[in-house]
């Protein structure tokens, strides 16, 4: 069954291989699921843009440390396999580098890269005011964005993790200073558009276990690249790429952790929602019902948005959760579990059982240090990541590594990001249940669940409502039936048309230039937006807004305005070519030299 699985996990390499192969001519993003290959996608992307232009400068960063040896793995893979086995990647090859974000004396990292390019002396960790990682890392781009220019030095840039790049603290002019960083790096792809290079980034805001920062464009790189990855390109790429499937963590599995992270059945209500269906479409999800406030709404996820074929074998014994009277009774539970893994199922110890810690730092390395203990008195194995063996308590030596063979890994949860095991335990569920309402707790949770491929056991001591709620949402199984409320924390935006709104909705109004064509916008209010130049052909508008909206020059070619109010609006030299006008309200509006060819409908007191 173990190999059938990673049969097929390989599978949808080949689907994504369209992706992949696409260089383009700037900024794209990639927004997927936990597990829906954003990674092996970036790798592959990475390999293609080397082979195809070997004189290229590209830079591949990430930000967990403990991914090298994954990330080099599947650089090589991918470099092997699209040059039918003629080439090998070479860490040391200088045209495509490997980074994680800071870099250390031992271990070269993007930042440090650049202080070393620009003659700065690069700062430590205990040298910032935070010294949490993401801020911190923050805080030292900010510093070098302050001292000196930023050279040129990049082709292309891959950023995997993307939301762990985000800061809450350490904005550089309005914007993230390590993207910032990044795009300074960059040469631009040609001289007529300064503005545009070619930085990919790929990202899933679930999965950030330090800040709630999302990293949309507008918060990025600020309000005057707000629209940089909104469209198409003129080859047809997309700008933004929306994975929605997930093909390394089965169905059951998937949904839970989507609705323990969220917080689908908790009694006070949602904590991070969606209020569009095509929003939960972008997560693979199906939503019956009206998403309003007090309205039941049912939510279903397609078995093809998560394909792992366990799910049709054995899908009654994949979750389980287990709570104990006290930590010792969950410890030596345990024990004989994993036990049994190794002795009666023929698991390895590596890479096939990961057993996961969760909590804040001091609650889980306490745990850590108390689990690894006893299972290594108990004749087990165990590996502690970073350390420089096995069975070695103190964490120092080999910060890259995560995996040691013939031995279990333990981890608490902000190092196994990105990595994954048939096996998955997650000890500790107690320590986040005693705040159930913080997003970076289930976060957490929604992380360790995701690390399965296979099977996931969780326990916790004690009695708390989040228990309540984890075994209403397992008992669920695929399909839950809920009373909307709006969420009580955060919104996710995930496609174009959404996060269009939510920037008008905060006061945004230069949509100037924007990429905006065949999208659905209807019944809105875009009151006095700016959208001079912007590309809105076959985009369906009708009955929304847009009095007094900027609209000069735009293309409006085989737009749907029926009935749209665009009084005062100014449309000068707008091509409304083939455009259905019916029913609009041109009261007032500004119609010099628009081009009107094929345009139906009436036009009111134009």
């Amino acid at each position: 069954m173990i190999q059938k699985i990673r049969n097929h996990i390989h599978e949808f390499d080949l689907e994504q291989e369209k992706i992949a192969k696409q260089i383009p001519k700037g900024f794209q993003r990639i927004r997927g699921v936990s597990g829906s290959g954003k990674t092996v996608l970036l790798c592959q992307k990475a390999a293609i843009m080397h082979l195809k232009n070997p004189d290229w400068k590209i830079a591949f960063v990430f930000f967990s440390r403990s991914l090298y040896g994954e990330i080099i793995q599947q650089i090589d893979q991918w470099v092997r396999y699209f040059s039918h086995q003629q080439q090998t990647y070479n860490i040391n090859n200088q045209q495509l580098q490997v980074f994680h974000g800071w870099g250390s004396r031992e271990q070269l990292g993007f930042y440090r890269f650049l202080c070393q390019v620009t003659g700065v002396v690069p700062l430590g960790v205990n040298q910032t005011t935070f010294q949490q990682p993401s801020e911190a890392l923050g805080e030292v781009c900010f510093s070098l964005l302050n001292q000196t220019a930023i050279p040129h030095i990049f082709d292309a840039i891959l950023i995997d993790e993307g939301q762990d790049f985000m800061v809450k603290n350490w904005h550089y002019q309005e914007k993230q200073p390590f993207y910032w960083l990044a795009y300074q790096a960059l040469r631009p792809v040609d001289a007529v558009d300064i503005k545009q290079r070619r930085l990919i980034w790929a990202y899933d805001e679930l999965q950030s276990l330090d800040n709630l920062e999302v990293p949309h464009p507008s918060e990025i790189f600020g309000k005057e690249l707000g629209n940089i990855v909104t469209g198409k390109y003129e080859n047809g790429i997309n700008k933004t790429e929306i994975m929605s499937r997930c093909y390394r963590t089965p169905h059951l599995i998937i949904i839970a952790a989507h609705a323990m992270g969220m917080g689908w059945l908790r009694t006070q209500g949602i904590l991070t929602g969606i209020s569009d269906k095509k929003d939960w479409q972008s997560l693979g999800y199906e939503v019956e019902g009206e998403l309003k406030d007090g309205d039941k709404i049912t939510i279903t996820r397609p078995l093809e948005n998560s394909p792992n074929p366990l799910h049709d074998n054995c899908q009654d014994s994949l979750i389980k959760f287990n709570k104990y009277l006290s930590r010792q009774q969950e410890i030596s539970a345990l024990y004989k579990q994993i036990y049994n893994d190794l002795r009666q199922d023929g698991l390895r110890p590596s890479k096939e059982i990961l057993v996961l810690i969760l909590g804040d730092y001091f609650d889980s390395f306490r745990l850590q240090q108390t689990i690894a203990s006893f299972l290594m008195r108990q004749g087990i194995d165990i590996y502690i990541p970073g350390s420089k063996r096995c069975n070695d308590l103190s964490q120092e030596g080999f910060k890259n590594q995560f995996w040691y063979e013939g031995a279990v890994t333990i981890s608490r949860i902000h190092r196994a990001k990105g990595q994954e095991a048939d096996m998955v335990y997650i000890v500790g569920l107690d320590h986040i249940s005693k705040a159930e309402d913080n997003l970076l707790f289930r976060n957490q949770l929604f992380v360790a669940m995701t690390r399965s491929q296979g099977w996931l056991t969780m326990s916790g001591i004690g009695n708390y409502s989040l228990y309540q709620e984890l075994e209403n949402v397992l008992k669920q199984k695929d399909k839950f039936t809920i009373t909307y409320r709006s969420p009580e924390q955060r919104e996710i935006m995930v496609t174009e048309a959404a996060e269009l709104l939510q920037r008008y909705r905060l006061g945004e109004r230069n949509f100037q230039q924007a990429e905006l064509s065949n999208m659905n916008l209807p019944h809105l209010n875009l009151e006095n937006i700016n959208l001079i130049g912007a590309n809105l052909s076959g985009t369906n508008l009708q009955y929304s807004n847009l009095n007094r909206a900027k609209l000069i020059a735009a293309n409006l070619e085989n737009a749907n305005l029926t009935g749209v109010s665009l009084v005062k609006a100014k449309l000068s030299g707008a091509n409304l070519t083939n455009a259905n006008l019916t029913n609009a309200d041109l009261t007032n509006a500004d119609l010099r030299d628009v081009i009107l060819s094929n345009t139906q409908g009436i036009m009111n007191d134009s």
